[in-house]
């Protein structure tokens, strides 16, 4: 077997635990009221982001996915799980893959329903 076709098998199968979502970098940010918002278009956010350590630390070859947070928004607020790390230190970060054990808020129109804020 060829190894282009062995790259792309790993590729492929590796790929498969990265976040699900928006990168927060990349297509939202945050206006100066809290809302987030689509760059490209300044509509409020709906759906699934992430905000990745850095591109260049994400290796999706082995898994390797370091993200600050994992959350839901409605409207631009959170709304629904959140995943932080367990010690909550700004820089601090966790792999996509074990969220299940970190931090975890549920947020219910931006307020905090369940968890520790």
């Amino acid at each position: 077997m060829s190894r282009l076709v062995i790259l792309l098998i790993l590729l492929i199968v590796a790929g498969c635990g990265a976040p699900e979502g928006t990168d927060f970098d990349q297509d939202l940010y945050r206006d100066e009221d809290g809302i987030v918002r689509v760059k490209k278009d300044n509509s409020l956010f709906t759906g699934k982001a992430y905000l990745l350590v850095c591109e260049e630390c994400a290796e999706p070859l082995f898994m390797y996915w370091p993200v600050h947070f994992v959350g839901e928004y409605k409207d631009g607020i959170p709304n629904g799980t959140f995943w932080f790390p367990k010690l909550g230190n700004q820089d601090d970060s966790f792999q996509y893959r074990d969220r299940e054990e970190e931090k975890q808020i549920i947020y219910e129109c931006g307020k905090v329903i369940n968890g520790d804020a």
